[in-house]
């Protein structure tokens, strides 16, 4: 038996979340964890500490997008804009 084919598409955003993934666990994870929830040994040092991203928030792409590429003033999120691409935000 033959595993069936993926589409093009499919392969793509395989790739586009892999890709994600690498980013998130080598910028991201020391703070907000592998699983978004902000319970790290790096979190308990920061204040305001970081955002818990497994409960409800009014948070969408745009939003999260801005605060990547800026920070946020008054916490430890620092900006990416220069570290990391337009894409590799998005």
């Amino acid at each position: 038996d033959r595993a069936p084919a993926i589409s093009a598409t499919a392969r793509a955003r395989a790739e586009a979340l892999e890709h994600g993934r690498r980013i998130y666990n080598f910028r991201c994870y020391y703070c907000h964890g592998y699983s978004g929830d902000a319970k790290t040994l790096a979190a308990t040092f920061l204040v305001p500490p970081p955002r818990d991203f497994t409960g409800s928030s009014s948070l969408n792409r745009a939003t999260i997008a801005i605060a990547v590429k800026h920070g946020r003033p008054g916490t430890a999120m620092s900006p990416f804009d220069g570290i990391l691409d337009a894409r590799e935000i998005d």
